[in-house]
């Protein structure tokens, strides 16, 4: 079985074989360019394919295709298997959810014979924050919480201010701060329901909610958080209180979901996977 991820960061190849993982190949290694993206209908996605097939000499004889596609948008599926087709014209073709990849890859590498699993980040095209249970070889879907706990995350480490990256990924730098402040308790309340209700308008242009901006996001004692560089920056302290404050409610809100997962289901083994989970 030969795996292919596109059309979100870390495109890659994943070879397995009699279940076995053989071969896992990161363009970005390839490439020499940090979290190498591809998207089918792209010319990157034809150069991959031509360096996979012609250059490294990935087998032509592979029985199924599985497509993992970031964002699943019309036609992209087609598109993409079209192009492999040149290469595996009698394969059997296979369109996989994004978390439940997330959820597969931390289950079938653990020892359990069940388990409940976590898997949540900025999003996928079958969800945000998802919690499934597994036995055996089969994974099922139980909830999606719609909290979109890895775009709330991102947007933190904006409104923090003077945090950035290359690929515009705030989150590690912005976990490191929050080792240097307090929690602010009158700052709970807020910074949960934000959390829990944070939708981006559109992550290409900006991260915040209206709503926020228009100042119903309220910290007692400090005033309305109106979204990018609400405050000076990693340096200040109140930056930083936030900061802290902030992890302890984005940590505390996904211990719960687990805990209801595990008491409404019984399972006491427990997985987590996606980007987030990094975050916890």
């Amino acid at each position: 079985i030969l795996g292919i991820h596109v059309g979100g960061h870390d495109s890659s190849f994943a070879i397995i074989n009699e279940g076995r993982v053989e071969e896992i190949i990161e363009f970005e290694r390839v490439f020499g360019e940090k979290k190498y993206r591809v998207f089918p209908e792209s010319i990157r996605f034809d150069k991959v394919l031509r360096w996979a097939f012609e250059e490294y000499g990935l087998s032509r004889d592979f029985d199924a295709v599985a497509l993992h596609i970031g964002y699943f948008r019309d036609g992209l599926l087609e598109i993409a298997i079209d192009k492999i087709k040149k290469y595996l014209p009698n394969a059997h073709y296979l369109k996989l959810n994004h978390h439940l990849c997330h959820a597969s890859s931390v289950y079938f590498t653990s020892n359990f014979n069940e388990s409940v699993i976590l898997s949540y980040d900025g999003y996928g095209n079958d969800g945000s924050t998802i919690t499934f249970t597994a036995k055996g070889n089969k994974i099922d879907y139980i909830k999606d919480w719609k909290f979109r706990l890895g775009t709330s995350y991102r947007a933190f480490g904006s409104i923090i201010g003077g945090i950035s990256s290359p690929d515009n990924h705030t989150a590690g730098k912005t976990m490191g701060l929050t080792a240097y402040g307090n929690v602010i308790k009158e700052w709970k309340e807020p910074i949960k329901t934000f959390i829990k209700t944070y939708i981006p308008i559109r992550d290409q242009v900006a991260d915040w909610e209206p709503s926020v901006a228009d100042g119903v996001f309220y910290l007692p004692g400090f005033g309305p958080v109106i979204g990018e560089n609400t405050f000076k920056g990693p340096t200040d302290k109140s930056a930083q209180d936030f900061a802290t404050t902030f992890q302890k409610c984005w940590t505390e809100i996904t211990l719960d979901i687990v805990k209801e997962t595990i008491r409404d289901t019984g399972i006491s083994n427990f997985c987590i996977a996606g980007g987030a989970s990094l975050n916890a």
